[in-house]
């Protein structure tokens, strides 16, 4: 899961969108997205301007796991993974390169990242490693 945030959130600062000399990352994209009025009012303005939020939902979902709160961990972490997953590859599949604007490595490295964080919440749910602090019987 740590792995998975850690690619999620670096890809999500690494150019997503290169248009001349200028690189822009997932939160340049989307502010200026919202701030131009291309989000349509409903759940696609919600997603994009609750893209901040990401790195924080993963850190929850991560923290919680450490703390032995699977249940929660893994519930924030496929959220996180999912959110993160889902607008990487969006964005990835949906702008073609153009000789005006290219699309970066960082939309899918970001998809992967929360492909890898889903895998592992679920996996924090079926694997049990026992605690280091538990008395030996």
């Amino acid at each position: 899961m740590t792995a998975g945030a850690a690619l999620a959130v670096v890809g999500s600062f690494l150019p997503w969108l290169k248009s001349g000399a200028v690189g822009r990352s997932s939160y340049d994209i989307l502010g200026l997205v919202d701030r131009l009025g291309f989000a349509p009012d409903g759940p696609i303005r919600l997603v994009v301007r609750a893209w901040p939020l990401m790195p924080l939902v993963l850190a929850v979902g991560i923290v919680a796991v450490w703390w032995g709160r699977r249940w929660a961990g893994a519930g924030f972490g496929v959220l996180g993974g999912l959110y993160a997953g889902g607008l990487g590859a969006a964005v990835a599949g949906a702008i073609p390169d153009t000789h005006q604007i290219s699309v970066g490595a960082a939309p899918v490295l970001t998809a992967v990242g929360g492909a890898i964080v889903i895998v592992g919440s679920l996996l924090t749910l079926v694997v049990r490693v026992p605690s280091a602090h538990a008395n030996p019987i």
